[in-house]
């Protein structure tokens, strides 16, 4: 089962995340509208799983990127 491992998250774009969304290759720094674009690459790259995390402590963030797969 591949997985991908250490993507960042901020759907609110806050301005401290810009210097992690550099270092990320894939990572989910930016709209709600583009995360769900680069879920669904990344699922169509053939990852069946995503470790996502947020130095913000925004689950309700993780909990809406999870629910891109539904969709």
């Amino acid at each position: 089962m591949p997985f991908l491992a250490n993507c960042s998250i901020d759907l609110a774009e806050r301005p401290e995340s810009a210097e992690l969304a550099k270092l990320a290759a894939v990572n989910f720094i930016c709209t709600p509208e583009e995360a769900h674009r680069r879920i669904k690459s990344v699922e169509q790259m053939g990852f069946e799983e995503i470790l996502i995390g947020s130095q913000f402590s925004a689950i309700e963030e993780i909990e809406r990127v999870r629910d891109f797969l539904k969709s």
